[in-house]
This record gives structure tokens, C-alpha cells and sequence, in this order.
């Protein structure tokens, strides 16, 4: 039987205050991200019971609270609802305040999505 899970890959490129910095590795500017659970939960069904994996891409700004507002940049394959998919996950991300020494509200963010059935 397969199972749902989807990865986020932040590949953060904060732009604030026309800077922009990528994280070096294991460094992320969340410091509260979606659980495994999280993304099981959300995995379209559709893409469940057809054995669809899927990809997004979230174009987020950071709000003052630390939350993301976002946008889906992109959704491969689309007609299986990975992209509300992932925007149902966006409440789960939480910004630092300061990241890599500039404040992150209003920065912009890309947050890549993979959603893989798994064995």
C-alpha cells in the first residue's frame, strides 16, 4: 500500500529591502514548518487514488506575524489539487523575525512543494 508524503523544500530567497540572500545549508528561514502529519493530511486524494505525485511552487511575503501569504507560481501536473494543496499547508509555516541579519517581514519567499507516494 502507498502512502502520502509531501517534502517542502525551502529554497529561501528572501528579498527585503532589495537584498536578496539564500540559506546556507541546513539554515531555514522557518522555524516552524509543516509535520510529516501535516502533509499527509493535505495530499490530494484524487492524486492518492490515482498514484499521481505532484510539485508547487508557493511565491509567499512574509506578514509581520511571522505567517505566509502566497500564490501558487506553479503546480505540475495540474487538475490534481496539489496547488490548494499546498496553500492549505501555508498556516503551518512560521518566519523567523530575523534572518541572516534583516528582519523578514515583507521579504518574498519561494517554497517549493514535492508531494511522493511512497511504499
Amino acid at each position: 500500500m502507498k502512502h502520502a508524503v509531501a517534502l517542502a523544500f525551502v529554497v529561501a530567497s528572501l528579498s527585503a529591502a532589495h537584498a536578496q540572500t539564500a540559506p546556507a545549508a541546513g539554515e531555514s528561514l522557518f522555524d516552524r514548518q509543516p509535520s510529516t502529519g501535516d502533509f499527509t493530511r493535505h495530499f490530494p486524494s484524487r492524486a492518492i487514488a490515482e498514484k499521481v505525485d505532484g510539485r508547487v511552487v508557493l511565491a509567499c511575503i512574509v506578514q509581520p506575524d511571522g505567517a505566509i501569504k502566497c500564490t501558487v507560481e506553479s503546480e505540475t501536473p495540474q487538475g490534481y489539487g496539489f496547488g490548494d494543496a499546498a496553500q492549505a499547508l501555508t498556516p503551518y509555516f512560521h518566519a523567523k523575525p530575523v534572518y541572516r541579519g534583516m528582519e523578514t517581514a515583507g521579504g518574498r519567499v519561494r517554497v517549493p512543494i514535492a508531494f511522493k507516494l511512497v511504499d
